[in-house]
């Protein structure tokens, strides 16, 4: 008989005895174990209990289903004991006539045993078996609900549906009792066995074919479905030996790295007061229902950049920008963000210390003013040169930096724009023929747009010259130089760029070659191969006696580099000779390249005769 009160028999000197003493000895110590059951575990599957299939003959591969032997608590504390392995009865599947999947459930069950022997049962007494047998028995498909209510107080209460509310400054009269979530109640009123209260334990599912009256190989995870497990009521877990281990009980080996493991699920924080090592798995960011399978991640990769070991940090699986990882202080002060698209924001100074560099592989280092939304300014390598770019502007180049190996004779720059406002590698070669270029004002020059720098382009002439580029700055832009620094720099008037190649006085060599009735040689040499503008040209002559048919005079250039110079020669007559003869008369002016040149002056009869050798010339 059920009681709120929990009584104990006490044992004293010649007591009287009677078979209701004995009841509430038996009563006192199954309820406490009970009660046991109840406080620092929750109602469940112990262990065992497993639905497993055995392969039969017959068409359409039939099986029969068999429950382990294990153990089981309910929510009455009572064990529910499978000692051996126990075949399911297809008569309990009689009322399902078709072919589908049913859930099996056990329950405590219990049965008078053991009569007297004959001879002496009592004849005034209905209840004369000896012993209880403590079994169990399976339902099939049972109906709501699976157990009987929970008594506490006299009442029947029932599951909470959400968290009970704190309790009031002044308690009520009546109070509505509350039970754990998880129905285990040591403190409740235990049933009489005598009643059979209900509490059944899910086992799992098994195939029925009410067709064929028989078991069919249930599908994957059918076996198992929802069953319950007993759990452990603690505020601490004590290990004595430092160490505390979690393990699938169902492994008899220690849990190997490649082994699932088990799965453990808290509802709520976590706090470590030491470290916490992860050996072959990874930290799996779920969302606030558990979803989203692995897509947050961060795991060790051992195959990581050459060959070593990589801490990889997974985004998701999309990558369009989205998902970030975010490190920051505060609740909102972001300060370094990498997206999932590989883009990154820095919110703070950026330094690369100790001789570190800082690779750009194949994209472009932007920059831009405070809060502006797209950059001002980018740097790129294209092929081997260095561009400066416009991002804002389509990526439009700008100037560029070129890579011109060890031929330091090469031009290093170029300025990109408008076909009337570029000034290319080629044309700055052909503009100042690889020599030295100054910029500096013609004052007699005229134009419209005074206070401008300007290289003609090729197909100009006369006033805005023919060297082959230009590069043309308003006089009204500011950001070179400003108006008045452009009118001291020019002076106002028209300032254009052309070429000193070392300065004009060092870049003539003359010669003086005096001959009397005879012949003078001189020979100017250079040192180096180099452009020439070279002619000899007679000063003054004396002759001596009147002039006559016998008189000559001649002047010219004898040898370029030791050969005939190029051009026309002139022979015949009494002092020039036949033709391709030294005697002749070769030219007296030379345009070309040249290390040296050979003047020479002849004098004919009775005259002395005076003559100047000039070259011009300038380095290759």
């Amino acid at each position: 008989m059920a009681t709120d009160q929990i009584e104990r028999l006490r044992y004293f000197q010649h007591q009287y005895l009677g078979a209701v003493d004995f009841e509430d000895q038996q009563i006192y110590h199954r309820d406490m174990r009970r009660r046991h059951n109840l406080g620092q575990h929750t109602w469940g599957i112990i262990t065992g209990l497993e639905l497993v299939e055995q392969p039969q003959p017959g068409p359409n591969a039939p099986v029969d289903v068999y429950v382990l032997p294990g153990m089981a608590v309910d929510g009455f504390g009572r064990e529910i004991i499978v000692p051996q392995p126990t075949l399911l009865d297809p008569l309990l599947f009689d009322s399902f006539g078709n072919l589908g999947h049913r859930a099996v459930w056990i329950a405590y069950d219990e049965e008078r045993a053991r009569r007297p022997a004959p001879g002496y049962e009592q004849c005034d007494v209905a209840d004369q078996f000896g012993r209880v047998l403590e079994s169990f028995r399976f339902d099939v498909e049972p109906k709501k609900p699976t157990h009987d209510p929970v008594m506490v107080g006299g009442k029947a209460v029932q599951t909470p549906i959400s968290p009970p509310p704190a309790p009031p400054a002044v308690p009520p009269a009546t109070v509505d009792l509350t039970i754990p979530y998880d129905e285990s109640v040591p403190y409740q009123e235990f049933p009489d066995d005598d009643t059979s209260p209900r509490w059944l334990v899910r086992l799992g599912s098994v195939n029925w074919d009410g067709v064929n009256i028989q078991f069919m190989p249930a599908a994957a995870g059918k076996l198992s479905e929802g069953r319950c497990y007993a759990g452990a009521v603690a505020a601490e877990v004590l290990a004595p030996a430092g160490s505390l281990l979690l393990k699938d009980r169902g492994s008899n080996s220690p849990l190997a790295a490649a082994a699932p493991g088990v799965t453990v699920t808290v509802e709520g924080s976590v706090h470590v007061k030491r470290d916490v090592q992860i050996h072959g798995g990874k930290l799996d960011f779920r969302d606030a229902t558990g979803g989203g399978g692995e897509m947050f991640t961060a795991s060790r990769r051992e195959a990581g950049g050459a060959g070593g070991i990589d801490l990889r940090v997974k985004l998701g699986d999309a990558t369009d920008g989205k998902n970030r990882l975010v490190v920051g202080s505060g609740a909102t002060d972001d300060k370094v963000l990498i997206a999932d698209n590989g883009d990154t924001d820095v919110r703070g100074n950026l330094s690369v210390r100790t001789s570190k560099n800082l690779l750009v592989d194949g994209g472009q280092l932007r920059i831009q003013k405070l809060g502006e939304g797209s950059a001002d300014w980018g740097l790129k390598v294209n092929q081997e040169d260095l561009q400066f770019i416009e991002p804002d502007d389509g990526d439009r180049v700008v100037f560029e930096v070129l890579d011109v190996g060890d031929d330091l004779s090469a031009p290093v720059l170029r300025l990109h724009g408008q076909p009337n406002a570029t000034l290319s590698s080629n044309q700055l070669v052909d503009l100042t023929d690889g020599g030295i270029t100054t910029l500096h004002t013609h004052v007699t020059a005229t134009t419209t747009q005074r206070g401008m720098v300007e290289i003609a382009e090729n197909a100009e002439v006369a006033g805005l010259g023919d060297s082959g580029a230009r590069l043309v700055v308003a006089a009204d832009d500011t950001r070179l130089l400003t108006q008045g620094q452009k009118n001291e720099l020019t002076n106002g008037v028209l300032t254009s760029l052309h070429h000193h190649p070392n300065g004009i006085l060092n870049n003539v060599r003359i010669e003086l070659l005096f001959a009397d009735n005879g012949t003078s040689i001189t020979t100017i040499n250079l040192g180096s191969v180099k452009r020439v503008v070279a002619f000899i040209y007679l000063s003054a002559m004396d002759p001596r006696a009147d002039f006559d048919s016998g008189d000559g005079f001649f002047a010219d250039i004898f040898k370029v580099d030791g050969a005939t110079p190029p051009g026309i020669s002139w022979n015949g007559g009494a002092h020039l000779g036949a033709a391709g003869s030294d005697s002749n008369l070769f030219v007296n002016a030379y345009a070309g390249t040249a290390q040296s040149l050979t003047f020479r002056l002849r004098s004919t009869e009775d005259a002395s005769v005076w003559a100047a050798a000039v070259v011009h010339f300038e380095n290759l």
